[in-house]
Protein backbone atom coordinates (compact mmCIF):
# COMPACT_ATOMS: atom_id res chain seq x y z
CA UNK A 1 0.00 0.00 0.00
CA UNK A 2 2.81 2.97 0.51
CA UNK A 3 4.79 1.62 -2.45
CA UNK A 4 1.17 2.25 -4.36
CA UNK A 5 1.13 5.99 -2.65
CA UNK A 6 4.36 6.94 -3.01
CA UNK A 7 3.75 5.75 -6.96
CA UNK A 8 0.56 7.81 -6.92
CA UNK A 9 2.15 10.51 -4.84
CA UNK A 10 4.84 11.12 -7.63
CA UNK A 11 2.85 11.04 -10.77
CA UNK A 12 0.99 13.93 -8.94
CA UNK A 13 3.81 15.93 -8.27
CA UNK A 14 4.98 15.12 -11.75
CA UNK A 15 1.73 16.42 -13.79
CA UNK A 16 1.79 19.27 -11.54
CA UNK A 17 5.42 20.43 -12.47
CA UNK A 18 4.16 19.70 -16.42
CA UNK A 19 1.27 21.88 -15.90
CA UNK A 20 3.41 24.51 -14.06
CA UNK A 21 6.09 24.40 -16.48
CA UNK A 22 3.67 24.94 -19.67
CA UNK A 23 1.07 27.59 -18.33
CA UNK A 24 1.62 30.60 -19.97
CA UNK A 25 2.47 33.30 -17.72
CA UNK A 26 0.86 36.32 -19.75
CA UNK A 27 -0.13 36.72 -23.23
CA UNK A 28 2.82 38.04 -24.05
CA UNK A 29 5.01 35.06 -23.85
CA UNK A 30 7.51 34.42 -26.51
CA UNK A 31 6.98 30.92 -28.01
CA UNK A 32 8.30 27.78 -27.03
CA UNK A 33 8.37 24.01 -26.97
CA UNK A 34 6.89 21.80 -24.47
CA UNK A 35 8.54 21.38 -21.39
CA UNK A 36 8.68 18.08 -19.88
CA UNK A 37 8.48 17.44 -15.77
CA UNK A 38 11.33 17.82 -13.70
CA UNK A 39 13.99 18.28 -16.29
CA UNK A 40 12.32 20.68 -18.74
CA UNK A 41 13.79 21.35 -21.96
CA UNK A 42 17.49 19.88 -20.80
CA UNK A 43 16.66 17.48 -23.48
CA UNK A 44 17.18 19.71 -26.31
CA UNK A 45 20.22 21.18 -25.59
CA UNK A 46 22.52 18.02 -27.17
CA UNK A 47 26.07 17.77 -26.50
CA UNK A 48 26.62 21.28 -28.12
CA UNK A 49 23.85 23.12 -26.36
CA UNK A 50 24.33 26.41 -28.26
CA UNK A 51 23.61 24.18 -31.64
CA UNK A 52 20.21 22.40 -29.74
CA UNK A 53 18.98 25.61 -28.69
CA UNK A 54 19.66 27.30 -32.30
CA UNK A 55 17.40 24.28 -33.83
CA UNK A 56 14.99 25.50 -31.48
CA UNK A 57 14.78 29.31 -32.19
CA UNK A 58 14.57 27.77 -35.91
CA UNK A 59 11.54 25.94 -35.03
CA UNK A 60 9.86 28.72 -32.87
CA UNK A 61 11.68 31.89 -33.58
CA UNK A 62 14.71 33.94 -32.42
CA UNK A 63 13.16 34.79 -28.95
CA UNK A 64 11.76 31.88 -27.32
CA UNK A 65 10.95 30.45 -23.76
CA UNK A 66 11.54 27.23 -22.25
CA UNK A 67 12.54 25.63 -19.08
CA UNK A 68 16.57 24.51 -18.68
CA UNK A 69 14.92 22.08 -15.46
CA UNK A 70 13.65 24.08 -12.45
CA UNK A 71 14.45 27.45 -14.25
CA UNK A 72 12.19 29.42 -16.41
CA UNK A 73 14.54 30.74 -19.46
CA UNK A 74 14.43 32.91 -22.59
CA UNK A 75 16.72 32.34 -24.71
CA UNK A 76 17.95 35.79 -27.47
CA UNK A 77 19.21 35.27 -30.77
CA UNK A 78 17.68 38.08 -32.57
CA UNK A 79 20.93 40.83 -32.71
CA UNK A 80 18.51 43.90 -31.85
CA UNK A 81 16.88 42.63 -28.82
CA UNK A 82 19.85 41.35 -27.32
CA UNK A 83 20.82 45.34 -27.64
CA UNK A 84 18.14 45.75 -25.92
CA UNK A 85 18.60 43.52 -22.64
CA UNK A 86 22.32 43.87 -22.47
CA UNK A 87 22.59 47.86 -23.60
CA UNK A 88 19.30 49.63 -23.12
CA UNK A 89 18.11 47.76 -20.20
CA UNK A 90 21.72 46.86 -18.71
CA UNK A 91 20.66 47.49 -14.95
CA UNK A 92 17.48 45.04 -15.33
CA UNK A 93 19.65 42.54 -16.51
CA UNK A 94 22.39 42.87 -14.95
CA UNK A 95 22.69 39.89 -12.14
CA UNK A 96 23.58 36.01 -12.42
CA UNK A 97 22.14 33.09 -11.78
CA UNK A 98 22.95 31.75 -8.56
CA UNK A 99 24.14 27.91 -8.43
CA UNK A 100 26.89 26.21 -6.69
CA UNK A 101 29.07 25.60 -9.76
CA UNK A 102 28.97 29.25 -10.36
CA UNK A 103 29.39 30.25 -6.73
CA UNK A 104 32.21 27.91 -6.50
CA UNK A 105 34.43 29.60 -9.21
CA UNK A 106 33.60 33.05 -8.20
CA UNK A 107 34.15 32.73 -4.28
CA UNK A 108 30.70 33.81 -3.73
CA UNK A 109 29.79 36.12 -6.15
CA UNK A 110 32.93 38.02 -5.50
CA UNK A 111 35.01 38.52 -8.48
CA UNK A 112 34.26 40.58 -11.83
CA UNK A 113 32.75 37.67 -14.31
CA UNK A 114 30.01 36.26 -11.80
CA UNK A 115 29.60 39.41 -9.44
CA UNK A 116 25.40 39.18 -9.20
CA UNK A 117 24.04 42.33 -8.34
CA UNK A 118 24.46 45.61 -10.16
CA UNK A 119 26.37 47.45 -6.83
CA UNK A 120 28.22 44.96 -6.69
CA UNK A 121 29.32 44.44 -10.19
CA UNK A 122 30.02 48.45 -10.36
CA UNK A 123 32.50 48.55 -7.96
CA UNK A 124 34.66 45.57 -9.29
CA UNK A 125 34.25 46.64 -13.31
CA UNK A 126 35.33 50.60 -11.70
CA UNK A 127 38.17 48.93 -9.45
CA UNK A 128 39.61 46.71 -12.17
CA UNK A 129 39.16 49.10 -15.11
CA UNK A 130 40.78 52.08 -13.86
CA UNK A 131 43.69 50.31 -12.91
CA UNK A 132 43.64 48.18 -16.45
CA UNK A 133 43.84 51.90 -18.14
CA UNK A 134 46.46 52.76 -16.46
CA UNK A 135 48.38 49.95 -17.44
CA UNK A 136 48.62 51.32 -20.66
CA UNK A 137 47.63 48.68 -22.05
CA UNK A 138 48.93 48.42 -25.91
CA UNK A 139 52.60 50.14 -25.02
CA UNK A 140 53.27 47.57 -22.01
CA UNK A 141 51.93 44.25 -23.46
CA UNK A 142 53.12 45.02 -26.89
CA UNK A 143 56.83 44.14 -26.68
CA UNK A 144 55.98 40.61 -24.80
CA UNK A 145 53.53 40.16 -27.44
CA UNK A 146 56.26 40.00 -29.64
CA UNK A 147 58.56 37.97 -28.05
CA UNK A 148 55.87 35.34 -27.14
CA UNK A 149 54.68 35.47 -30.77
CA UNK A 150 58.85 35.01 -31.99
CA UNK A 151 59.09 32.10 -29.46
CA UNK A 152 56.06 30.59 -30.69
CA UNK A 153 57.23 30.75 -34.30
CA UNK A 154 60.55 29.30 -33.19
CA UNK A 155 59.02 26.45 -31.58
CA UNK A 156 56.89 25.89 -35.12
CA UNK A 157 60.14 26.09 -37.05
CA UNK A 158 61.56 22.64 -35.27
CA UNK A 159 58.77 21.07 -36.59
CA UNK A 160 58.72 21.67 -40.33
CA UNK A 161 62.36 20.48 -39.95
CA UNK A 162 61.74 17.22 -37.79
CA UNK A 163 58.18 17.05 -39.81
CA UNK A 164 57.08 15.58 -36.72
CA UNK A 165 52.63 16.93 -36.61
CA UNK A 166 52.37 19.88 -34.65
CA UNK A 167 49.02 19.89 -32.27
CA UNK A 168 48.48 23.52 -31.72
CA UNK A 169 46.41 23.89 -28.55
CA UNK A 170 48.76 24.05 -25.38
CA UNK A 171 51.15 25.92 -27.92
CA UNK A 172 49.02 28.68 -28.68
CA UNK A 173 47.56 28.37 -25.15
CA UNK A 174 50.44 28.81 -23.34
CA UNK A 175 51.38 31.84 -25.35
CA UNK A 176 47.69 33.49 -24.08
CA UNK A 177 48.23 32.62 -20.52
CA UNK A 178 51.95 34.07 -20.49
CA UNK A 179 50.42 37.10 -21.82
CA UNK A 180 47.76 37.03 -18.96
CA UNK A 181 50.14 36.34 -16.01
CA UNK A 182 52.48 38.69 -17.30
CA UNK A 183 49.70 41.94 -17.31
CA UNK A 184 48.28 40.32 -14.16
CA UNK A 185 51.13 38.83 -12.33
CA UNK A 186 54.58 39.52 -13.89
CA UNK A 187 54.77 36.12 -14.09
CA UNK A 188 55.61 33.50 -17.26
CA UNK A 189 56.16 30.15 -18.20
CA UNK A 190 59.80 29.93 -19.74
CA UNK A 191 61.09 29.10 -22.87
CA UNK A 192 62.71 26.03 -21.86
CA UNK A 193 59.58 25.02 -19.92
CA UNK A 194 57.81 21.81 -21.21
CA UNK A 195 54.38 22.56 -21.98
CA UNK A 196 53.43 19.02 -20.84
CA UNK A 197 54.46 19.34 -17.35
CA UNK A 198 55.82 22.03 -14.47
CA UNK A 199 53.87 25.55 -14.49
CA UNK A 200 52.30 25.20 -17.92
CA UNK A 201 50.56 22.02 -16.58
CA UNK A 202 49.78 23.51 -13.12
CA UNK A 203 47.76 26.07 -15.12
CA UNK A 204 46.49 24.60 -18.30
CA UNK A 205 44.88 21.24 -17.12
CA UNK A 206 43.07 23.11 -14.30
CA UNK A 207 41.72 25.86 -16.49
CA UNK A 208 40.12 23.39 -19.29
CA UNK A 209 38.45 21.38 -16.78
CA UNK A 210 37.05 24.84 -15.35
CA UNK A 211 35.65 26.11 -18.43
CA UNK A 212 33.99 23.19 -19.54
CA UNK A 213 32.39 22.46 -16.24
CA UNK A 214 31.44 26.56 -16.23
CA UNK A 215 30.19 25.87 -20.29
CA UNK A 216 27.74 23.04 -19.38
CA UNK A 217 27.58 23.35 -15.36
CA UNK A 218 26.11 20.25 -12.88
CA UNK A 219 22.90 18.76 -13.53
CA UNK A 220 21.97 20.08 -9.74
CA UNK A 221 22.30 23.55 -10.89
CA UNK A 222 19.18 22.78 -12.81
CA UNK A 223 17.61 20.45 -10.98
CA UNK A 224 17.76 21.27 -7.25
CA UNK A 225 15.89 17.98 -6.21
CA UNK A 226 19.24 15.93 -7.51
CA UNK A 227 21.35 17.95 -5.58
CA UNK A 228 22.19 15.44 -2.72
CA UNK A 229 23.13 12.45 -4.93
CA UNK A 230 25.66 14.37 -6.93
CA UNK A 231 27.90 15.73 -4.51
CA UNK A 232 30.57 13.65 -5.12
CA UNK A 233 30.43 14.23 -8.65
CA UNK A 234 31.71 18.27 -8.22
CA UNK A 235 34.85 16.88 -6.67
CA UNK A 236 36.60 17.39 -9.70
CA UNK A 237 35.98 20.60 -10.39
CA UNK A 238 36.40 21.50 -6.92
CA UNK A 239 39.69 20.08 -7.14
CA UNK A 240 40.72 22.36 -10.22
CA UNK A 241 39.56 25.11 -8.99
CA UNK A 242 41.39 25.27 -5.25
CA UNK A 243 44.11 24.93 -7.71
CA UNK A 244 44.00 27.68 -9.11
CA UNK A 245 42.91 29.75 -6.23
CA UNK A 246 45.56 28.68 -4.21
CA UNK A 247 48.40 29.09 -7.20
CA UNK A 248 47.07 33.40 -7.27
CA UNK A 249 47.33 33.07 -3.91
CA UNK A 250 51.00 32.30 -3.24
CA UNK A 251 51.06 35.21 -6.09
CA UNK A 252 49.03 37.56 -4.26
CA UNK A 253 51.35 36.74 -1.26
CA UNK A 254 54.64 37.18 -3.11
CA UNK A 255 53.17 40.82 -4.17
CA UNK A 256 52.03 41.81 -1.01
CA UNK A 257 55.95 41.08 1.03
CA UNK A 258 57.48 42.86 -2.48
CA UNK A 259 55.07 46.15 -2.77
CA UNK A 260 56.43 49.30 -3.96
CA UNK A 261 53.31 51.47 -3.97
CA UNK A 262 55.18 54.18 -6.19
CA UNK A 263 56.26 52.01 -8.70
CA UNK A 264 53.75 49.08 -9.10
CA UNK A 265 55.03 46.46 -11.70
CA UNK A 266 51.24 45.09 -12.78
CA UNK A 267 47.83 44.73 -12.12
CA UNK A 268 47.73 43.05 -9.26
CA UNK A 269 49.88 45.59 -7.43
CA UNK A 270 47.69 48.30 -8.46
CA UNK A 271 44.61 46.61 -7.01
CA UNK A 272 46.14 45.98 -4.23
CA UNK A 273 47.02 49.44 -3.49
CA UNK A 274 43.75 50.43 -4.53
CA UNK A 275 42.53 47.83 -1.90
CA UNK A 276 44.87 48.96 0.66
CA UNK A 277 45.65 45.52 0.88
CA UNK A 278 41.69 44.67 2.53
CA UNK A 279 40.16 42.12 -0.69
CA UNK A 280 42.65 39.69 -1.07
CA UNK A 281 39.52 37.30 -2.10
CA UNK A 282 37.98 39.90 -4.63
CA UNK A 283 41.31 40.47 -5.89
CA UNK A 284 42.32 36.58 -6.58
CA UNK A 285 39.20 35.66 -7.93
CA UNK A 286 39.55 38.55 -10.94
CA UNK A 287 43.07 37.23 -11.06
CA UNK A 288 40.95 34.10 -11.95
CA UNK A 289 38.76 35.70 -14.32
CA UNK A 290 41.23 37.39 -16.04
CA UNK A 291 43.72 34.31 -16.48
CA UNK A 292 41.20 31.69 -17.33
CA UNK A 293 39.07 34.23 -19.61
CA UNK A 294 41.96 35.58 -21.53
CA UNK A 295 43.95 32.88 -22.16
CA UNK A 296 41.40 30.14 -22.80
CA UNK A 297 38.92 32.74 -25.43
CA UNK A 298 42.53 33.72 -26.66
CA UNK A 299 44.34 30.73 -27.51
CA UNK A 300 40.83 29.30 -29.07
CA UNK A 301 40.52 31.77 -31.35
CA UNK A 302 44.12 30.86 -32.77
CA UNK A 303 43.45 27.56 -32.72
CA UNK A 304 39.91 28.04 -34.85
CA UNK A 305 42.18 30.20 -37.26
CA UNK A 306 44.29 27.24 -37.75
CA UNK A 307 42.03 24.64 -38.72
CA UNK A 308 39.33 26.21 -40.88
CA UNK A 309 42.76 27.96 -43.02
CA UNK A 310 44.22 24.49 -42.79
CA UNK A 311 41.16 23.20 -44.17
CA UNK A 312 40.71 26.10 -46.81
CA UNK A 313 43.89 26.41 -48.58
CA UNK A 314 42.71 28.65 -51.45
CA UNK A 315 42.13 31.63 -48.60
CA UNK A 316 45.09 30.53 -47.04
CA UNK A 317 47.03 31.21 -49.65
CA UNK A 318 45.08 34.83 -50.76
CA UNK A 319 45.60 36.06 -47.64
CA UNK A 320 49.49 34.99 -47.19
CA UNK A 321 50.11 36.72 -50.72
CA UNK A 322 48.19 39.95 -49.10
CA UNK A 323 50.77 39.83 -46.79
CA UNK A 324 53.81 39.78 -49.23
CA UNK A 325 52.04 41.98 -51.46
CA UNK A 326 51.22 44.95 -48.94
CA UNK A 327 54.03 44.00 -46.45
CA UNK A 328 56.66 42.59 -49.03
CA UNK A 329 58.88 39.61 -49.27
CA UNK A 330 61.55 41.02 -46.48
CA UNK A 331 58.58 41.38 -43.81
CA UNK A 332 59.89 39.77 -40.58
CA UNK A 333 57.28 40.53 -38.31
CA UNK A 334 53.60 41.88 -38.28
CA UNK A 335 52.28 44.65 -35.66
CA UNK A 336 48.68 45.39 -34.72
CA UNK A 337 49.49 48.60 -35.98
CA UNK A 338 49.35 46.84 -39.85
CA UNK A 339 46.16 45.59 -39.22
CA UNK A 340 44.01 48.36 -41.27
CA UNK A 341 46.58 47.24 -44.56
CA UNK A 342 45.65 43.27 -43.96
CA UNK A 343 41.83 43.23 -44.89
CA UNK A 344 41.51 40.04 -45.99
CA UNK A 345 43.65 38.37 -43.51
CA UNK A 346 41.14 40.41 -41.20
CA UNK A 347 38.57 39.08 -43.03
CA UNK A 348 39.37 35.19 -42.43
CA UNK A 349 39.40 36.28 -38.24
CA UNK A 350 36.11 37.37 -38.75
CA UNK A 351 34.85 34.15 -40.43
CA UNK A 352 36.11 32.05 -37.55
CA UNK A 353 34.48 34.05 -35.30
CA UNK A 354 31.64 34.51 -37.00
CA UNK A 355 31.21 30.02 -37.38
CA UNK A 356 32.63 29.55 -34.11
CA UNK A 357 32.00 32.35 -31.77
CA UNK A 358 34.59 31.10 -29.01
CA UNK A 359 32.18 32.26 -25.63
CA UNK A 360 29.06 30.92 -27.70
CA UNK A 361 26.55 31.39 -24.59
CA UNK A 362 28.17 33.41 -22.40
CA UNK A 363 27.08 33.48 -18.83
CA UNK A 364 23.46 33.75 -18.14
CA UNK A 365 21.79 36.70 -16.75
CA UNK A 366 18.74 37.19 -14.43
CA UNK A 367 15.84 39.43 -14.76
CA UNK A 368 15.34 41.20 -11.84
CA UNK A 369 12.19 42.99 -12.07
CA UNK A 370 9.12 42.11 -14.81
CA UNK A 371 9.45 43.97 -17.84
CA UNK A 372 8.77 44.24 -21.50
CA UNK A 373 10.77 43.87 -24.43
CA UNK A 374 9.94 44.66 -28.10
CA UNK A 375 6.49 42.94 -27.28
CA UNK A 376 7.65 40.19 -25.04
CA UNK A 377 6.59 39.65 -21.42
CA UNK A 378 10.02 38.80 -18.99
CA UNK A 379 8.93 38.29 -15.41
CA UNK A 380 11.51 38.73 -12.43
CA UNK A 381 13.74 36.05 -11.67
CA UNK A 382 13.73 34.57 -15.78
CA UNK A 383 17.21 33.13 -16.72
CA UNK A 384 18.18 35.39 -20.09
CA UNK A 385 20.76 33.72 -22.50
CA UNK A 386 21.94 34.93 -25.51
CA UNK A 387 22.98 32.47 -28.23
CA UNK A 388 25.76 34.02 -30.33
CA UNK A 389 26.58 31.29 -32.40
CA UNK A 390 22.77 31.49 -33.41
CA UNK A 391 23.45 35.08 -34.21
CA UNK A 392 26.32 34.40 -36.14
CA UNK A 393 24.33 31.71 -38.57
CA UNK A 394 21.43 34.03 -39.36
CA UNK A 395 20.58 33.19 -42.50
CA UNK A 396 19.03 36.50 -43.16
CA UNK A 397 22.61 38.06 -42.98
CA UNK A 398 25.21 35.46 -43.91
CA UNK A 399 24.25 33.82 -46.89
CA UNK A 400 25.02 29.74 -47.07
CA UNK A 401 26.38 30.52 -43.43
CA UNK A 402 27.28 27.24 -42.90
CA UNK A 403 30.35 27.91 -45.55
CA UNK A 404 33.37 29.14 -44.63
CA UNK A 405 33.64 32.61 -46.80
CA UNK A 406 35.77 35.74 -45.56
CA UNK A 407 34.99 37.23 -48.92
CA UNK A 408 31.11 38.25 -47.30
CA UNK A 409 33.67 40.37 -45.14
CA UNK A 410 35.10 42.22 -48.55
CA UNK A 411 31.77 43.25 -49.84
CA UNK A 412 31.57 46.46 -51.34
CA UNK A 413 27.76 47.55 -50.34
CA UNK A 414 28.20 49.36 -47.11
CA UNK A 415 24.72 48.68 -45.92
CA UNK A 416 25.39 44.77 -46.09
CA UNK A 417 29.00 45.22 -44.92
CA UNK A 418 27.61 47.40 -41.55
CA UNK A 419 24.33 45.04 -40.73
CA UNK A 420 27.15 41.47 -41.11
CA UNK A 421 29.70 43.58 -38.74
CA UNK A 422 26.43 44.46 -36.41
CA UNK A 423 25.95 40.94 -35.81
CA UNK A 424 29.86 39.83 -35.35
CA UNK A 425 29.70 39.88 -31.34
CA UNK A 426 32.35 37.42 -30.13
CA UNK A 427 32.50 39.56 -27.11
CA UNK A 428 29.26 40.03 -26.33
CA UNK A 429 27.48 43.99 -25.93
CA UNK A 430 26.86 46.13 -23.42
CA UNK A 431 28.76 47.72 -20.07
CA UNK A 432 29.37 44.17 -19.03
CA UNK A 433 31.06 43.18 -22.11
CA UNK A 434 34.60 41.27 -22.08
CA UNK A 435 37.05 43.40 -20.21
CA UNK A 436 39.49 41.81 -22.05
CA UNK A 437 38.23 42.07 -25.85
CA UNK A 438 41.22 44.91 -26.93
CA UNK A 439 43.74 42.71 -25.93
CA UNK A 440 42.26 39.24 -27.30
CA UNK A 441 41.54 41.42 -30.54
CA UNK A 442 45.64 42.30 -30.14
CA UNK A 443 47.00 39.05 -29.29
CA UNK A 444 44.70 36.93 -32.01
CA UNK A 445 45.83 39.09 -35.12
CA UNK A 446 49.41 39.48 -34.27
CA UNK A 447 49.78 35.78 -33.60
CA UNK A 448 47.71 34.77 -36.55
CA UNK A 449 49.11 36.69 -39.05
CA UNK A 450 52.66 36.16 -38.07
CA UNK A 451 52.05 32.20 -38.15
CA UNK A 452 50.52 32.74 -41.52
CA UNK A 453 53.45 34.75 -42.33
CA UNK A 454 56.04 32.27 -41.49
CA UNK A 455 54.12 29.02 -42.27
CA UNK A 456 51.96 27.01 -44.77
CA UNK A 457 49.94 24.39 -42.72
CA UNK A 458 47.66 21.48 -43.94
CA UNK A 459 46.01 18.68 -42.11
CA UNK A 460 48.73 16.02 -41.45
CA UNK A 461 46.21 13.21 -42.77
CA UNK A 462 45.30 14.76 -45.43
CA UNK A 463 41.64 14.72 -44.64
CA UNK A 464 39.43 17.86 -43.95
CA UNK A 465 40.04 18.51 -40.25
CA UNK A 466 37.09 17.89 -37.70
CA UNK A 467 35.49 21.54 -37.05
CA UNK A 468 32.35 20.32 -34.66
CA UNK A 469 33.52 22.05 -31.32
CA UNK A 470 33.63 20.57 -27.95
CA UNK A 471 31.57 22.50 -25.92
CA UNK A 472 32.16 24.46 -22.13
CA UNK A 473 32.29 28.28 -21.38
CA UNK A 474 34.59 28.42 -24.19
CA UNK A 475 34.25 26.34 -27.41
CA UNK A 476 37.47 24.29 -29.02
CA UNK A 477 37.73 21.64 -31.38
CA UNK A 478 39.14 18.29 -31.17
CA UNK A 479 42.91 18.65 -30.73
CA UNK A 480 44.24 17.98 -34.34
CA UNK A 481 48.04 17.80 -36.01
CA UNK A 482 48.77 20.11 -38.92
CA UNK A 483 51.57 19.57 -40.98
CA UNK A 484 53.77 23.10 -41.01
CA UNK A 485 55.90 23.82 -44.13
CA UNK A 486 58.32 26.88 -43.31
CA UNK A 487 57.49 29.97 -45.64
CA UNK A 488 60.38 30.94 -47.94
Amino acid sequence: MNYFFLFFLTIILLFLDFVKKNLRKSKKDPPGPISLPVIGNLHNLTKNPHRGLKNLSDKYGEVFRCYLGDHYSIVVCNRQIINEIYVKNFENFCSRPYNDTFKMFSGDFKDLAFANNYSDWKNIRSMVNGNFTKTNLTKTIYNYLEDQTIQLINNMDKYTISGEPFYPQKQYMKVSINIMCKLFFSKEVLPNESIDNGNMDRISVPIQIVCKELGAGNLDDFVGIISPFLFFTKKKYQKAVSKMINFIEEIYEEHLNDLDEEKPKDLMDMLIIDSKGNNKKGIVHVGFDFLLGGSDSSSGIMEWFTLFMSNNKEYQEKAYNEIVSVMGKNCHFISYNDRPKLPYLVACINECLRMRAEDPLGIPRVAIEDIEIKGFFIPKGTQIHHNLYAVGMNEKVFENPNKFDPERWLTTDQDILKERLNHLIPFSVGPRVCIGKNLSELETFVVCANILLNFEFSSYTGEPIDDIEIFGITIHPPEFPVKLIKRK
